[in-house]
């Protein structure tokens, strides 16, 4: 958990505000059987939901 706190206070930072892309989300969509976007700002911030 801690590296995953350290990559979120690295990014917020250096001012990068997103570190999945929208075509990684609909990807991820898919696959996960996700109906709405919901937890679309937390997948693309933090790169999980």
């Amino acid at each position: 958990m801690n590296a995953h706190y350290n990559k979120i206070k690295h990014n917020e930072e250096n001012n990068i505000e997103f570190v999945k892309t929208e075509e990684e989300w609909e990807k991820y969509k898919t696959e996960n059987s996700i109906l709405n976007d919901d937890k679309k700002d937390n997948y693309m911030k933090y790169g999980t939901i």
